[in-house]
């Protein structure tokens, strides 16, 4: 009977909350549809503008970025293997 109870109150509780949620407002160059019909004309060339060099940017830096995420998962691979490796210095040092 519990067990029933639970499964009624989240499944209320989910019905309930998903007609509460709003999806998330459309962007227009990264900025709210809402806020960018406030804008001049003249504020929204500037935001235009700035979105267009921060995707040039953002292109640019991709390779390195690629190559950067791939050298921190290789990273965390070799942090993970068992360190079986024993030098003769350590050894020499334990007499």
């Amino acid at each position: 009977m519990k067990q029933i109870s639970k499964i009624l109150v989240m499944t209320l509780f989910f019905s309930i909350t998903g007609c509460t949620i709003q999806p998330p407002e459309p962007n227009v160059f990264g900025i709210p549809q809402t806020q960018w019909n406030q804008l001049t004309p003249a504020q929204q060339q500037s935001i235009i503008d700035g979105y267009n060099q921060r995707q040039r940017i953002e292109a640019e830096n991709a390779p390195l970025e690629s190559a950067i995420n791939a050298t921190q998962q290789i990273l965390k691979k070799e942090h993970k293997k068992p360190n079986n490796f024993h030098s003769s210095w350590d050894s020499s040092s334990q007499n």
